[in-house]
């Protein structure tokens, strides 16, 4: 069985590694309204940077970070990244192609 990590973005921005009852309060206390980084719509898709929160990650860095990208009538694409900065240049890259 995976355990999940949590974690909270802290006031720079950063992952801290937090209890899931931390998590939790964080998350009701405006935590919600930080975890969607960036949004852009490009040719009817939809691509989202996403703060998870949790990851299952036993080995690495965690994958706090979701990048994914959506479109009416075509497959989702879903991938978790370890840091900020990785899904960031996922999201540029699906929005400078498109998303196709």
């Amino acid at each position: 069985m995976n355990e999940v990590t949590y974690a909270l973005l802290n006031r720079h921005g950063s992952p801290q590694v937090c209890t899931h009852q931390e998590w939790h309060h964080w998350f009701d206390h405006g935590g919600e309204d930080q975890m969607k980084i960036r949004r852009s719509t490009v040719n009817d898709w939809e691509i989202d940077v996403w703060f998870q929160g949790n990851s299952i990650a036993q080995d690495g860095p965690h994958l706090f970070w979701e990048v994914t990208a959506n479109h009416p009538s075509d497959c989702p694409f879903l991938q978790r990244c370890g840091t900020r900065e990785e899904a960031l240049q996922l999201y540029d890259a699906l929005v400078a192609q498109g998303a196709k």
